[in-house]
């Protein structure tokens, strides 16, 4: 079978995306409802077939999709994950290793007499630039009259601003991790994140988030807050529309 060419990383073993892919195909298992299930995007889960390593934003991701579809498919998810952080470490060693630079025959030394005309010629531009830049950004003095409607201009901008309403606070949506889980946050059929928190850990969520609908299969392992008070709403179904006003 076609291998990528990234798999040769641990060429005496099957790499993790060969034991996912072997695992789908002896159960006769389609990636796209694996993948709705899970609510992962179909292209990570093939990306993690095709031990694909840079084709996630953060390194969270790949760990969390990978644990949700091993157990998907019946695998140790703690022992591949195990494997893939060693594939991936072997694969970015690669990434790093320096290119070797062919050496460049060094010039014979020159003499520094020829050097002194263009020294004394960069002086010289030097200066005629500064004397061009002077004249030509140069302002004459304005008058009394001038300056004194400018600063009345200025004082009632000043005032202006001081009397405009404040700026209204947003609310803050906190979304905290009681053990990993796993969420992600939509705009209808647009996926904003995609996001995995391990116990303890908090996401703030941005203000162009708020409004958006969150969705999660371990709704028992998150807790939500509204400016530090625990919300009244919990993910029905999974999903929740994150709006301070309805969640308290």
């Amino acid at each position: 079978m076609p291998r990528s060419n990234q798999t040769d990383i641990l060429p005496h073993i099957a790499t993790v995306g060969e034991q996912l892919k072997d695992a789908r195909k002896s159960q006769h298992l389609d990636m796209a409802p694996i993948a709705l299930k899970l609510c992962i995007a179909q292209k990570y889960l093939r990306a993690l077939e095709e031990s694909q390593y840079d084709a996630f934003p953060e390194r969270v991701y790949a760990y969390g999709f990978l644990k949700n579809y091993a157990q998907a498919l019946g695998l140790d998810g703690e022992e591949l994950f195990d494997q893939y952080q060693v594939e991936l470490k072997r694969f970015r060693t690669r990434e790093e290793l320096p290119i070797k630079q062919p050496k460049m025959p060094i010039p014979p030394k020159r003499s520094w007499l020829p050097a002194v005309k263009y020294i004394v010629g960069g002086v010289i531009l030097i200066v005629i630039v500064g004397v061009s830049v002077y004249f030509l950004t140069y302002k004459a003095p304005q008058p009394v009259a001038a300056v004194a409607t400018e600063t009345v201009a200025a004082e009632a901008q000043k005032a202006e601003e001081q009397t405009a309403e404040p700026e209204v606070k947003q609310p803050v949506i906190e979304i905290k991790a009681k053990k990993e889980v796993w969420f992600e946050i939509w705009d209808d059929d647009s996926l904003l994140i995609n996001k995995t928190l391990k116990a303890g850990e908090s996401y703030a969520v941005l203000p162009e988030q708020i409004g958006k609908t969150l969705k999660t299969n371990q709704a028992d392992r998150l807790s939500i807050t509204v400016d530090g008070k625990p919300v009244k709403k919990s993910p029905s179904k999974g999903k929740l529309v994150l709006n301070p006003e309805t969640l308290m």
